[in-house]
C-alpha cells in the first residue's frame, strides 16, 4: 500500500549505522599506528591491543548511539501505527534531554567484546601469518655452512 517508498522506508537510518564499524577500524588503526610511532615499536602486546580495541569500541559506539536510538525510535513508532520521521525523533529525543540514554549500559556491553576481538583476531592472524615448520621457509638451510645431514636434521625437527 506504501509503493516503492515504502519498500525503502527505514534504509537510511539503517544504512547510517553501517558507519559504527567503519569508525570502529578507523579509530583502530589510527590509535595503533600514532602509538606504535610514538613509542617506537613494531608490535603491540596483547595488553595494548586490548586497550586500543576498547578506546576504538568506546568512540565508535559514542560516535553512532544516537543513530541507533533514532532508529530504534522510528520502529518503535511505525508497530504502533504512527508516521515519524528521523527528524520527529531526534526533536524528541532532544526536547527530553534522552539521546544518549542507555549509553552505559550498551558501552558496558560492547566495549570488553570488541577489545576481546582485537586482541584474539591479530593474535590468530599472527599465528596464521607465521611459517609452519614444514613450509619451505623454515626447511632453508643456511648457505654459509656446508649442508650436511646434521645441519639438515636440525632444519628439519624445528
Amino acid at each position: 500500500t506504501e509503493g516503492i517508498g515504502g519498500f525503502y522506508k527505514g534504509l537510511a537510518p539503517a544504512m547510517l549505522l553501517t558507519t559504527n564499524p567503519a569508525v570502529l577500524f578507523f579509530v583502530f588503526e589510527a590509535t595503533a599506528n600514532y602509538y606504535k610511532a610514538v613509542t617506537g615499536k613494531r608490535q603491540l602486546t596483547a595488553l595494548e591491543l586490548f586497550l586500543i580495541g576498547g578506546w576504538s569500541k568506546t568512540v565508535a559506539t559514542i560516535v553512532t548511539f544516537p543513530l541507533q536510538t533514532l532508529k530504534t525510535d522510528l520502529a518503535t513508532s511505525q508497530r504502533a501505527g504512527e508516521q515519524r520521521s528521523m527528524m520527529d525523533a531526534l526533536r524528541h529525543r532532544l526536547k527530553h534531554g534522552t539521546l544518549f540514554a542507555g549509553l552505559a549500559s550498551k558501552l558496558w556491553q560492547t566495549v570488553l567484546r570488541a577489545a576481546l576481538l582485537f586482541v584474539f583476531r591479530l593474535r590468530i592472524a599472527q599465528y596464521l601469518s607465521a611459517p609452519s615448520p614444514r613450509s619451505p621457509d623454515a626447511l632453508a638451510v643456511s648457505h654459509d655452512e656446508p649442508v650436511t645431514s646434521r645441519n639438515v636434521a636440525s632444519t628439519l625437527s624445528k
